[in-house]
């Protein structure tokens, strides 16, 4: 995504990207650059050098496009270049200073809360674009069920709409939060009815694809009151577990199924053709299904340990990955 220093937002932060990721060896990076100069919402970013450079879609990431009118340019613009847009669902007048779901359990914390329709109102809104311009559009860590049913309606249409699902949202609900950072998250866990329709989704084909939102943070900026953290958690190492534990072995899912939200999926949404094929990329993860293992983010070899799921048992686990036919970790 593109909120790094300096912002993705013209084709030099680009390149820099691609060559530091390929300098580097381990794995596949694709950037997708800034929708607007700075991230700011004010006017268009060098889109079209950028996917020279190497960008497969545009986001401006942790903040919705601004306004209609700028991600109606903005879709204009990527149907030419055919680029995705990805758009983070918000509306910052009922977001505004909320730091979890609105609801009886944020009443019981003492947290202000972020209603369910500052997500839902900006899909419709993104979805009633995407169908004025024919634009692709993809909604990140959607987590409501009236985006979900906004998304199927596009779809329904024919219209080029797609969704992701994030682990922390299929597995957690508000219920589980506590005066802990490590459960603050934009979107922030929703409701126990929304995490059915999401299952529901990932298991009928309405949801393309499982995408860990993975948000970093160093532990000083995560170890302070609940109102003043940074939104995010850390999402690589536990992913597939959660998928595995959550939706595979309770029969939510099958594997087939669950495959393809993690592989197939996300690369359709970028239009990346991906398969296990000869002369095809060597691009593997070997998994087993019922490996027993235990998170300990304390072990983890990341910089920044912002998880919920420290010390939570899995079925289930990564063994190896592969890519370009090396193998760059081993279990």
């Amino acid at each position: 995504m593109p909120n790094t220093q300096p912002i993705n937002d013209n084709a030099s932060v680009t390149r820099g990207i691609v060559e530091r990721a390929a300098a580097a060896g381990a794995v596949r990076v694709w950037p997708i650059g800034a929708a607007s100069v700075g991230s700011k919402g004010e006017a268009l970013a060098e889109i079209a050098a950028m996917k020279d450079a190497g960008i497969v879609a545009v986001s401006d990431d942790g903040k919705p496009v601004a306004t209609a009118r700028l991600m109606r340019q903005v879709m204009d613009y990527c149907r030419a270049l055919d680029l995705p847009v990805i758009d983070h669902c918000e509306d910052p007048s009922l977001f505004a200073g909320g730091v979890m779901r609105e609801g009886p359990r944020s009443i019981r914390l003492g947290l202000k809360g972020i209603p369910a329709q500052s997500e839902s109102i900006c899909v419709g809104r993104d979805v009633e674009v995407a169908m004025l311009t024919g634009a692709r559009l993809h909604i990140a860590h959607m987590s409501t069920r009236a985006s979900l049913e906004y998304v199927r309606a596009a779809k329904k249409q024919g219209l080029p709409v797609t969704c992701e699902v994030t682990p922390h949202h299929f597995t957690l609900i508000d219920e589980d939060v506590r005066y802990d950072s490590h459960y603050k998250m934009n979107p922030p866990l929703a409701s126990r009815e929304d995490r059915a329709a999401l299952i529901e989704g990932l298991a009928d084909g309405s949801v393309d694809a499982i995408a860990t939102d993975h948000a970093p943070h160093h532990p000083s900026s995560k170890d302070v009151e609940f109102d003043r953290a940074p939104f995010g958690i850390t999402g690589f190492e536990t992913a597939l577990a959660l998928g595995l534990s959550e939706l595979l072995h309770p029969g939510k899912i099958s594997l087939k199924r669950l495959v393809e939200l993690f592989t197939t999926g996300p690369a359709r949404v970028l239009g990346i053709e991906r398969k296990i094929a000869a002369d095809e990329p060597a691009d593997l993860t070997i998994f087993s299904p019922d490996v027993a293992w235990t998170f300990r983010a304390a072990d983890s070899p990341s910089k920044s340990r912002n998880t919920p799921f420290d010390g939570r048992s899995f079925r289930g686990a990564p063994m190896a990955t592969v890519v370009a036919g090396r193998i760059v970790y081993r279990r």
